[in-house]
């Protein structure tokens, strides 16, 4: 009984340290902290907080609307770099196993999924197999809609546009709009166009819909995306 006793003391013994090893308890500070923070305002403090907290990859001009939810090891700091005027919208969920690079004004909408870790195939009897990570790089100027997932090993080209909802398992290619599950091309975009004027306001019927109100590019991304022709490049 006593050898019994003394081996699960040992082993939850060990089960501590190995955790307290991952963990850091700054950032777990500043995770609390941040979530003091009202949504949708001082977005820089919480870019402030995050870089005391040892995420210093992180550009200071960076504004993220709410508190993101960070999955990795103490090495977290090293495996995140967020680019100047990047704008991070929440709830999000980034997985820390390998390496996240995002650009300068990059845009992030809500609900997005960073995953960068994975598991080879196994044989039959135990088919999630050893672990694996393959990191994650995000352009300059690319904007991500809302509930977009992006896989392990993922790069995606300066400029480009995902389509909300979107599933991204293949690298995207620089000044094009993808979107669909798995995402697909949907057109390219011309990096000299003037600015948009998907914002403009259009009269009642225009994008086929009862009410008049503001076209954004969400409406533009959704008809697209109904027309997919070709795959990706």
């Amino acid at each position: 009984m006593r050898g019994g006793l003394s081996i699960l003391s040992s082993r939850c013994s060990n089960f501590i340290k190995l955790s307290l090893q991952e963990l850091s308890l700054r950032h777990l500070f500043c995770r609390v902290v941040v979530c003091l923070i009202p949504y949708g305002v001082f977005g820089n403090l919480r870019t402030a907080i995050y870089r005391w907290g040892g995420l210093r990859r992180i550009a200071p001009n960076v504004w993220f609307h709410g508190t993101p939810t960070l999955r990795g090891g103490r090495n977290m700091g090293s495996l995140l770099e967020i680019g100047d005027r990047s704008s991070v919208n929440t709830p999000c969920t980034w997985d820390l196993n390998g390496s996240i690079v995002i650009g300068e004004r990059v845009g992030i909408g809500p609900h997005s999924l960073f995953i960068t870790g994975s598991h080879e195939i196994g044989p039959s009897e135990h088919r999630r197999g050893r672990s694996v990570s393959s990191g994650i790089a995000i352009g300059n100027g690319v904007w991500i809609g809302a509930r977009v997932t992006i896989l392990p090993g993922v790069s995606i080209g300066a400029g480009a546009v995902v389509a909300a909802g979107s599933v991204v398992n293949r690298d995207v290619m620089p000044n094009t709009m993808v979107g669909g599950v798995p995402a697909r091309l949907i057109r390219e975009l011309d990096p000299n166009a003037p600015v948009s004027q998907t914002f403009a306001r259009k009269p009642p019927g225009a994008l086929g819909i009862q009410d008049p109100g503001i076209a954004t590019p969400i409406d533009e991304l959704q008809s697209e995306a109904a027309n997919i022709r070709r795959p990706l490049r």
